[in-house]
């Protein structure tokens, strides 16, 4: 990617090397969907059946299938499970298998988290601006002009927006609000 020094430097710092591949490489493919996005007639759902097989041609005449389920332990005491396939998913070609197991391994793509500091806020929006991680380009433009931190939609922007994560902005203050003692910065 054709970045900065200044955002070079800032990546360089960032230990989890899935995070820089991700930033690095997806921006322009994210703009791409984002201009070419789906609408309401790209959905059909002739197909789908969600487990379920048709065995006749009444309503109800329909029989279960077994539909493979993967088991992930988070921990002793929780647990989750989701399905191997569905109609959508799991019909994979061998360059996607190949592609999602080498994403999940952890010899190449060790997880490691860690966090940045910035100096300030103007470092920040230079950084997302040089890697297009921004509304308009590799985010799309909110339909939420209402963060008032109550509602559905609010909460949906906040931790499912840019990246999937949370900015949050250190307070100077304890807060007394209902809401909780953080700021959420929106970069």
């Amino acid at each position: 990617a054709d970045i900065k020094d200044e955002s070079k430097e800032i990546l360089e710092k960032i230990k989890d090397s899935l995070t820089v591949v991700t930033v690095l490489t997806k921006p322009d493919s994210f703009i791409k969907a984002i201009e070419e996005h789906p609408t309401d007639a790209d959905v059909t759902t002739a197909n789908n059946d969600l487990g379920w097989k048709k065995t006749g041609d009444d309503f109800d005449e329909w029989k279960k299938v077994r539909v493979q389920s993967i088991k992930h332990t988070i921990s002793k005491k929780f647990s989750t499970v989701i399905l191997g396939e569905d109609d959508n998913f799991g019909d994979y070609t061998c360059i996607e298998k190949l592609t999602g197991s080498a994403l999940r391994n952890r010899c190449i793509f060790p997880l490691d988290d860690s966090a940045i500091i910035l100096k300030d806020d103007e470092l920040a929006e230079r950084l997302l601006n040089d890697l297009k991680l921004e509304q308009g380009k590799a985010l799309p433009i909110t339909y939420n002009t209402d963060f008032n931190m109550v509602t559905d939609e609010s909460f949906s922007r906040i931790f499912f927006y840019g990246m999937r994560s949370v900015l949050l902005a250190k307070q100077h203050k304890v807060s007394e609000s209902e809401y909780g003692p953080f700021v959420v910065d929106m970069p």
